[in-house]
Order: structure tokens, then sequence, then C-alpha cells
């Protein structure tokens, strides 16, 4: 209990003693939000009771003497405690009488309820109230107190600050101190930096020494006062001289930053030993690094693992996180990670969550792993939300939920993770509402403008036309030329292929066959099948100087032994009956195509629907006729366009999806070998979206699709054995057998 000075310190320390548990409040407590500061009031009373023949001063207390009955309440608390009645009876008669400082005494006494006098909290107030009117300014300080805490009734904050303001202009020094720190900080009134340091300056100058202290701040950042390195350093040294240790800190650390005069690193390192030893956290965990890192001459690894150990020891979490990096044991490490975990360090929940997933230190346990990934991610640690992200993506721990696992990317990409833009974009992009693929636009948009090529490239492709999820509806040439320029400048052959395309469909420049020459070479010379292919195209449909068949032929050659798969695709595209369908200048004839789709013609149906669907090759997007066209295709048979007619349904291109009538066309693809049907069917069962949920036909089609080489149906396939799904129990052995398929099925592509 730390007790006041005059007649306040003597009710204090007559409670200490046991007359009353009570003890007089700190008026530190009215600021409870600021550490620091320290539980003193300076004394604005009188001095203690004049020495004298207790008699004489009873005698002109007698008289009505206010000073005198003071005087004589001081001296029985004092000399006669059993004589406490009369005390607080001439006290009483003081503050009736007028004496200011028996007005603030004895409404203090009434305030709390001391010396077994019945609490009476309005009286007290009352009392103070007098004694402020009197020109007492440590009342209102007391006020001020009584109404933050709540004394008077509920806390009242907004007549707090009244009184603390009256105190503060009534000169009391730890009001004024207050003040201003509430002024700097902005709690419960605006916050004004420039009032701040006017009222902390006036503080400082009473010797209020965390007033100084934060005064000498202000001018060390220039926060409400002109910058003054000097100045702070003159405040630092004042106070460090006094013995405040915190000033002593900072006058070390502006002394090695060489701010005010030149850099030194040995006070730093003196200021940091001798607050290390008296036990200050922060200065131990600034030793251990300094030494460590070599900040004080040359690194002494040794006794900087001494110090951080130390701070560490303190409860310091920084400390205990960096010493978990510093090559200890596994074990070792988790239990520093733990414990600044525990103290809420946010990179330390993320890596002890990461060590329970792994099993490095402490036995795995991926659930635990998830609680503390999530207090990370609910924190904003960005790995931390994209690792909650692919678990509910992948359904592992947590249940499977791709709006959670989504939400979870968006909070991580927001800030800035490109990992998770990405991802966020790549399911977006997949859903059929406009929303989610404007969204997904916007973050591939980012990425783009971060210098991501091939987001730039896609970004070309959305603005000209030739992305199915968006078709025309952002038809934009000038701004699909801007991004495929700025992909063809960092090399990317698939825009250096749609320049050339540019120039050759006229979209946003002339067509010119001779510009789009270059740009078709730049992409072959970097191994684009597709510059070639386009090469060969124009030589062999052109005219006059462009028309050399022989030319055409070496491009065609050399794309398709590239082994590239688009380059197969597309030089099987030049060989099947829609080359024919273009004419000199690289253009489609849709007149001829339709009147032999119409006719029954198979491979112009196909056309029809693949160039309808992508809104490409001159044909604007049209779902209704790429799903037109298709039916066509797939009643004469043709697996593909069944699959294409079904996932349509099931996707609800056309409006409301058509889970039966998806399934029905699925299973007519899938029986004519189309494999990506198989894996539909396979989905469709396991979602229970063909019935009743039924894990075992979900398997079958995908071991099917699989033994058909199908990529995605192998992988998902490992995956169901390694994590036991479709009421598998994990096998190592199928995932091995699985993971050699898709091993074997790639080296198949290979000539």
């Amino acid at each position: 209990m730390k007790c006041f000075d005059s007649m306040a310190m003597r009710l204090c320390q007559f409670a200490t003693v046991g007359l009353t548990v009570l003890a007089l409040p700190a008026t530190a407590r009215l600021m409870d939000v600021m550490p620091g500061l320290d539980a003193g009031v300076e004394s604005a009373l009188p001095a203690p009771a004049p020495p004298g023949d207790i008699e004489l001063w009873q005698r002109r207390a007698s008289m009505g003497d206010a000073y005198a009955q003071w005087v004589v309440a001081y001296r029985l608390l004092s000399a006669e405690p059993n004589q406490r009645q009369a005390a607080l009876s001439a006290l009483k008669q003081s503050a009736e009488n007028g004496y200011s400082q028996a007005e603030l005494d004895w409404g203090r006494i009434l305030l709390h309820g001391w010396f077994e006098t019945a609490a009476d909290a309005p009286q007290g107030v009352h009392w103070i109230e007098r004694a402020e009117q009197s020109g007492k300014a440590e009342a209102a300080n007391v006020l001020a107190e009584a109404y933050w805490n709540g004394w008077v009734g509920a806390a009242d904050r907004a007549k707090s600050v009244y009184w603390l303001q009256r105190a503060a202009e009534k000169g009391w020094a730890q009001a004024r101190e207050i003040l201003g720190l509430m002024l700097r900080d902005g709690i419960e009134m605006p916050q004004d930096s420039r009032e701040a340091a006017r009222w902390l300056e006036l503080a400082a100058v009473q010797g209020r020494p965390d007033a100084k202290f934060a005064l000498a701040a202000m001018f060390s950042a220039g926060q409400g006062v002109e910058h003054d390195d000097a100045r702070a350093l003159q405040l630092y040294r004042e106070l460090a001289k006094a013995g405040y240790l915190p000033a002593e800190q900072k006058l070390a650390s502006m002394v090695a930053e060489g701010r005010g005069e030149a850099t030194d690193t040995a006070p730093l390192r003196a200021f940091l030993e001798k607050s290390a030893q008296a036990g200050y956290a922060d200065a131990a965990y600034e030793l251990g690094n300094g030494l460590i890192d070599g900040r004080f001459d040359k690194p002494e690894r040794a006794t900087g693992l001494h110090w951080l150990e130390r701070a560490a020891e303190l409860d310091h979490p920084l400390a205990q996180y960096q010493l978990a990096w510093q090559g200890l044991a596994a074990e070792k490490r988790v239990q520093w990670l733990e414990r600044a975990a525990r103290l809420g360090y946010t990179p330390a929940e993320f890596y002890l969550g990461m060590a329970y997933a792994y099993g490095e230190g402490v036995a795995a346990d991926d659930q635990v792993a998830v609680d503390w990934y999530r207090r990370a991610a609910e924190k904003g640690y960005v790995e931390a939300q994209s690792s909650l992200a692919w678990r509910y993506f992948q359904g592992v721990t947590l249940p499977q939920d791709e709006t959670s696992g989504i939400a979870w990317s968006r909070k991580a990409a927001e800030q800035g993770n490109e990992l998770s833009m990405k991802n966020l974009a790549a399911r977006l992009l997949v859903r059929p509402d406009g929303a989610s693929r404007d969204e997904a636009l916007a973050w591939m948009k980012r990425l783009a403008e971060a210098g991501h090529s091939q987001y730039q490239n896609y970004l070309g492709n959305v603005y000209s036309g030739q992305s199915p999820e968006f078709g025309t509806r952002l038809l934009n040439y000038g701004e699909a030329l801007n991004w495929w320029r700025k992909a063809a400048a960092q090399g990317n052959g698939a825009a250096e292929v749609s320049l050339g395309n540019a120039y050759t469909q006229g979209w946003g420049v002339p067509v010119d066959a001779w510009q789009a020459i270059p740009w078709y070479e730049r992409a072959a010379e970097r191994g684009d099948a597709a510059g070639d292919l386009n090469l060969a195209r124009i030589y062999e449909t052109g005219r006059g100087m462009l028309h050399n068949p022989e030319k055409a032929r070496q491009y065609r050659e050399r794309a398709t032994r590239s082994g590239n798969a688009f380059a197969k695709q597309l030089a099987a595209q030049q060989e099947n009956p829609a080359y024919r369908w273009m004419n000199a200048q690289g253009q489609y004839e849709w007149l001829r195509v339709r009147a032999e789709a119409k006719n029954g013609n198979l491979e112009a149906q196909k056309f029809l629907g693949t160039a309808y669907l992508q809104g490409n090759l001159g044909l604007p997007q049209s779902l209704p006729n790429a799903y037109h066209w298709f039916l066509r295709a797939a009643e004469q048979g043709d697996a593909d366009s069944m699959n294409n007619v079904g996932y349509t349904l099931y996707r609800g291109y056309l409006g409301k999806a058509d889970l039966d009538g998806a399934k029905n066309w699925f299973e007519k693809a899938a029986r004519g070998g189309n494999s990506n049907a198989m894996i539909s069917l396979a989905r469709m069962h396991e979602l229970g979206e063909a019935g009743k949920r039924d894990a075992k036909k979900a398997l079958g089609w995908l071991v099917k699709a699989a033994e058909a080489k199908n990529q995605q149906a192998i992988q998902r396939l490992v995956n169901v054995y390694r994590n036991g799904e479709l009421d598998q129990k994990p096998d190592p052995k199928r995932v091995a057998y699985w993971e050699a398929h898709a091993v074997s099925a790639i080296s198949k592509e290979k000539p």
C-alpha cells in the first residue's frame, strides 16, 4: 500500500495498521488504460501541523478557528488513536468552517467510508467539490478518479474528463500528465498531439518523470512538436541521471543510432546490460539479438543466447519464438513455440500448428494443428489462412466446404498472398454465376498487374472474346492487345501467338499477315508449336509471296516433332474437315459449316458447338447454340458431344440444372469411352446427385476413368486411398499402385 502526504497519509497509515482494511485509492488507477504511471500523487497540502501544546490548538479550535480544528484532528489521529471520534468531529468542524484541506479530507472519508464512518458518496462528492471551489486542485483530481472508477455510482468518463481538465488547469501536475497522455492517444477525447505536448511539458516542468518521458518521445518522433532529437536526448539524459530506467534504454538506442550525436554502440550495450540485469525482458531480448548479430562489435553467440533465454524465461514472446529457431532439438523448439503461442504471438501459433500437423517434436495431431492455425488465421496470419482454406477445400480434418475455403482464401488474398489469389481465381472462375466470375477476373487482374505473364495473357483472351467464361461480354480489343503485349514482353509464347492472331483476324488492328509472321516466329523460336502451325497455315493458304507449300510443310513437321500435345492437336485440326472451311484470309466460312451441319455432318456439328461454346473463331459465345449442335452430334453417337450435353445440363448453363438428364448423357458418353463423363458420374454418385449417395459406384467409375489413363481420375484415386475417402480405408499399397499408373500414363504421352 502506498500512502500520501499530510492528512491523506495519516488516514492511509491508520488504515494500514488495522483500524480499517480500506486503502486510500491511488490516483493512477484513474488511467488504468495507461501502463507505467506511478501511484503517487504529489502533495498540494499544507505542511504537517506545527508542534506545540495540543491544548493551545484545542482552545483556538473551540473559538472556531478552522485551521486549528484541522490541526487538532491531524494531531489526534497522529498521537491519540483512541480519540478517533474526537478527531473526526474536529475535521468535520474544520470543513464546515470552510478550510479547504479539511473539506477534501472529510469528503474522502465519506466517499470511501473510512474509519467506520458510514459511506455517503453524494455527501463525499459535495465536500470534495467545495474544496475544489475553494481552489484545491487536488480535489478536482480526486473527483476525476471517482467518476472514472465508478465510486459515485456508474462510471462516468465524461465527468471524469471534465474534472481532470479542471485539475490540470488549476496546476495539479499528475492531472496534466494524464490529460496529456489521453490527448496523445485519443482516449475518451479526440486525439490532439499538439495539445498533448503542451500539457506534458507543463507536467514535466513540475517534475513528473512519466510526462517528461512521453514528451521526449514526442520530440523524437516529431509528434505534436517540431522534430528535435537534441531536445529528446536532453530529456532522456535528465531522466536517466535520476535513475529512470526506460529513459536509459531510449537514450542508449538514440546514441547507438547516431541521432543527436555520433554513433557509438558501447552506451547501448551498457544500458541494455544494466536493464536486462534489472529484469527488463525487452532489454534482455534486444541485448541477446544484438550480441548474436554482432551489433556491438563482433558476434557473441553464446552470450547472446544466454540473454535471449533470459528474456524468454521472463515471458517475452518474441524471444521465445526466436529461441525456438536457434538450432534446438525439435522437442525443445516446440516447447518454446508453445510458450510464445500461449502468450498470443501469432507466428508462433502458426508454426506450432505446423509442428502438430507434421509431428515434428510432438505427437502428430491434425485437429490440434487446425486449432492453432485458426487462432493465427483469425488474427490475420496469411499462411494460416491459406492452410485453413486448403483443409476446407480438400476436406482434411475439417469438413469439405467450398464456401469456407473460398472465404479464407479471400482473406489471405486481400493481404496480397499471390498463391491464394491464384487458387481463389481458379475456383471462382468455374462457378456459373457472373458475380463469382467477375471476382475471379478481378483477382487475375491483380496478378497480371503484379507482372504474372500467364494472367496478362488470359486477360488478353478475355478482352478479345476468346474466354469461354466471359464470351464477348467484355470485348475490348484495345485492352486485349495491351495485355498481350505486356505478356509477350516477358517472353510468353501464347501471348505472342495471340498477337499474331490479332493481325490475321483483325482484332483491333488491320488484317496484315506480314505483321502476324514476326509474332508467330517469336513464339516458334521459343518452342511454342502454335507459332509453327500458324506459320504453316499462312504459307499454305496465302497468296503471292505468302504462298509457299514447302515452308508450310516444314513448319507443320517441326510442330509435330516437338511432341507438344497441343501441336499434335492443332496439326490434327488442320488435317480435319474444319480446316477446309477456312478461306485464304484465315477466316472460317460459317455458312458452309452450318449447311453441312444441317445435312448431318458430325464434324461440322461438333465444330459449331465448340465455336459457340468458346465464343471465338468469329462466332459470338452462345450456350444455347452450342448445346443445340452438341445435342445433334450426341444423337449421332459422338461420346465427346454426349459429355458436353451432360455437362451443360449438370451445370444448368441453360437455366435450372437437370441432374437426371445429365446423368443419362454422362452414362451414354461413358459407355462410349469418354473418361471425363466417367469422372462426372463418380462425382454425382459421391455427392448423392444421382439418387442416394453410392460410394461403391463412385469408386467404380473412378477406376474405369483411371484405367482409361485419365490423370484426374488417377490422382483422385491416390487421394481416396491416402485419406480413406469413399468408404475406403487408407491403403498405402493402392496409393503406390495408382501413383505408378500416373507416372506410366504420363510417360506414354511422350513420343
